[in-house]
């Protein structure tokens, strides 16, 4: 199967709004912790689950797309 290519941005955006998405509907308890200066953070908890989503959705994006600008392929 050809496998379509994709710009390294839209690849990583697509990664991080994926495994965002899925940490939030998956969400029991708060996603969320705030700073003493107020900037909003996922908890430990959260934190851990976005990087394991985000390790499955890019193993996703891996079997349908090419990562990368068209002039970096090799078989255009």
């Amino acid at each position: 199967m050809s496998k379509l290519t994709i710009s390294t941005e839209v690849w990583v955006a697509m990664r991080s709004v994926l495994a965002e998405w899925h940490v939030e509907e998956s969400a029991i308890d708060n996603l969320w912790k705030k700073d003493n200066e107020g900037n909003l953070s996922y908890t430990e908890e959260a934190q851990n689950k976005f990087n394991s989503a985000s390790d499955s959705v890019e193993e996703i994006l891996e079997s349908f797309f090419e990562k990368g600008s068209w002039s970096e392929r090799e078989n255009i």
